[in-house]
């Protein structure tokens, strides 16, 4: 018969315990009658030992004692053995008293001590044996491979299970060893866990790497708080090492990880802010049973408010993308994630007006949210036009759209590279934003707060999207570098795509109409300084492993970005991470003429870019474009 590790383990510890127990037994016994032990008291002996062993191993078996790894005893294993025992014991006690210690039932109260004493001493000396068994099998079956040492942050549960399983599972050719533990806790420094000591505090790993070799270190805290595991990150990654994270605590409850499933983080750990709080309430209510339609779906933002919105509830969830393999991958990953949600996707072309008017009368959506649009800037410098008509055009003709079809809400999705733009793509988001605007305020004249309502949200770099920085810094890594930067002093916000899209929700719910709302992004980042951690992450030396390149601002790029406008009138709202930006829509008559002549120069022949920047300076007050040299390269 096969049997699984499990069944070995237990079988292991239910026959060395149940052999503990007796001979403890037997030895009390002999103990209380001076090694002359009278005929009755064999027969009240063996009567004992049918029902105190079991009910003595059905007791550890509760307090997890037989289905303990045997190669790791801890001091919470001590106690559990010593009060399960104890409990036994005391029950022998009260049947001692009850009997007046005449039933055969109930042992004389020494027997009941000397058993208990000599019961735990036992358990503790056979889990120690095996402790050392496990060691000695797993030094002697990594001779021969490559060991890599580790050193584990959190002498707990969690890190002495995670030393326990490298010895087991470890690959053949190339295992790991634990070299020793560090914890915050002052009470477990000078200790042994596993036989490793517990050498101190987190600080002191950059001087004890001086005295050791290794390059790997082990969070092992799976109940710490985030911030305090982002500050481990941070000062383990300085000192030159490689992190790995066992899983939450959360996750490996529920089963869904193992204390194995380690995981390298990402800049999103060490660069996170403390967790955004949304009304998780009001938002489900807000789009149950609601026809939602996205655009660009298949791009990071529409990816993501697919993934929140489908967890609402939705009536019909429209997934609006012109790439065929993003509308495909986005398809089946919800129709796994979300069986119960009715999924439309369609492949389509927002500049395709007769497409896009068919579509809304075919599926009626509600609620509108715009992430569609080019938004790389380098390209979108070198091609002006194209960008002015897919984030400029396509976007009015939408929300005229939205408007004949009666939706509830349209929520743009803008950028803080349309405050004073420098770039063609800030310029292309910002008139579609002063168009949004203008027919918000058009409508509320004429409406009042019945019609629908149009809003636009601005926010800086979304971390590890696809026009991130990030992805180019990895691929670079991974190469051996060199990191290219533009400037030692450019800045930019940043956010998760999480947290990004769930207030982009936060935002719809308390809407008004005809608002711009400013995401609080947090303090600017040195994208110097994001370079140096992402290449920390990684487990190499700034300058030193990786180099860093600094290559000069493109045209259009900007040393730091903004997020409102001076002139921009603004107001606290009732969420403290979001800004409510009134702004000022222009009149409806001059909105529609520089419309009309923005398509005029779009679609002219031969086209003249010189002619349509001077176009976009006339109707944009504060559009001025970068006059960084030519040659120098980045993407952000």
């Amino acid at each position: 018969m096969n049997f699984s590790l499990s069944t070995h383990r237990f079988f292991v510890l239910l026959t060395g315990s149940a052999a503990v127990l007796i001979i403890s037994l037997w030895l009390s016994f002999q103990l209380r009658y001076d090694f002359r032990v009278p005929d009755f008291a064999w027969e009240d002996l063996r009567l004992l030992l049918l029902w105190i062993v079991p009910l003595k191993l059905l007791v550890l078996s509760y307090f997890g004692q037989l289905d303990a790894l045997p190669g790791f005893f801890g001091w919470a294993d001590v106690k559990r053995i010593a009060l399960a025992l104890s409990l036994v014991g005391g029950v022998l006690l009260i049947l001692n008293v009850v009997t007046g210690g005449m039933s055969a039932m109930a042992p004389p109260r020494s027997v009941a001590v000397i058993d208990t004493l000599l019961g735990a001493s036992g358990l503790f000396l056979l889990r120690y044996v095996l402790n050392r068994i496990s060691a000695g099998a797993t030094e002697f079956f990594n001779r021969g491979r490559q060991v890599e040492p580790v050193v584990v942050v959190g002498a707990g549960e969690a890190g002495a299970m995670y030393a326990q399983s490298i010895r087991r599972h470890s690959d053949r050719r190339k295992a790991r060893q634990v070299l020793f533990f560090l914890d915050d806790d002052p009470s477990k420094r000078g200790s042994l866990l596993h036989g490793f000591p517990v050498l101190g505090a987190p600080d002191r790993l950059a001087d004890l790497r001086e005295k050791h070799s290794f390059r790997t270190v082990i969070i092992a805290m799976p109940s710490a708080h985030q911030r305090r595991i982002r500050q481990l990150i941070r000062s383990i990654t300085e000192t030159g090492c490689r992190v790995e994270v066992v899983p939450h605590i959360a996750d490996l409850a529920s089963g869904m990880s193992v204390i194995t499933d380690l995981h390298t983080p990402q800049i999103e750990d060490v660069l996170g802010r403390p967790e955004v709080v949304l009304d998780q309430v009001g938002i489900q209510e807000m789009l149950r049973g609601q026809r939602v339609l996205i655009t660009g779906a298949g791009g990071s933002i529409g990816y993501e408010l697919a993934s929140q919105i489908a967890a609402t509830g939705p009536d019909c969830l429209i997934l609006l993308e012109r790439s065929e393999y993003a509308l495909y991958r986005l398809e089946e990953d919800l129709r796994m994630r979300f069986p119960h949600c009715r999924i439309e996707p369609r492949l389509l072309d927002l500049n395709n007006i007769s497409g896009v008017e068919a579509l809304f009368g075919q599926h009626k959506p509600g609620w509108v949210f715009h992430a569609a649009a080019h938004k790389h800037v380098p390209i979108t410098e070198r091609e002006p036009f194209e960008t002015l008509s897919n984030n400029t055009v396509v976007t009015c003709n939408l929300v005229d759209t939205a408007l004949r079809h009666h939706c509830r809400r349209f929520v743009f999705i803008s950028t803080d590279k349309a405050v004073k733009p420098a770039n063609i793509l800030g310029a292309s988001k910002r008139l579609a934003e002063m168009y949004l605007q203008t027919k918000a305020q058009d409508l509320l004249a004429s409406a009042g707060s019945t019609g629908c309502k149009l809003l636009a949200v601005r926010f800086g770099n979304v971390l590890g999207s696809s026009g991130s920085v990030i992805p180019l810094f990895q691929q670079q890594i991974a190469k051996g570098g060199p990191v290219t930067v533009t400037d030692p002093d450019t800045t930019r916000f940043f956010m998760t795509l999480r947290e990004a899209v769930g207030l982009i929700l936060q935002c719809a719910l308390q809407a008004e109409g005809g608002e711009i709302f400013v995401l609080d992004m947090g303090d600017p980042v040195r994208i110097q300084d994001l370079a140096r951690q992402m290449i920390q992450l990684s487990g190499f030396q700034p300058d030193i492993d990786i180099p860093i390149q600094f290559i000069g601002l493109r045209p259009g790029e900007k040393l730091h970005e903004d997020l409102h406008q001076d002139s921009e009138k603004h107001e606290s709202t009732r969420h403290p991470r979001i800004l409510r930006f009134l702004g000022t829509a222009l009149d409806k008559g001059r909105m529609e003429q520089i419309l009309t002549q923005l398509k005029k120069e779009i679609t002219a022949e031969p086209s003249n870019p010189q002619r349509i920047r001077q176009f976009l300076t006339e109707v944009i007050g504060d559009f001025r474009e970068s006059g960084a040299e030519p040659a120098r390269t980045e993407k952000l």
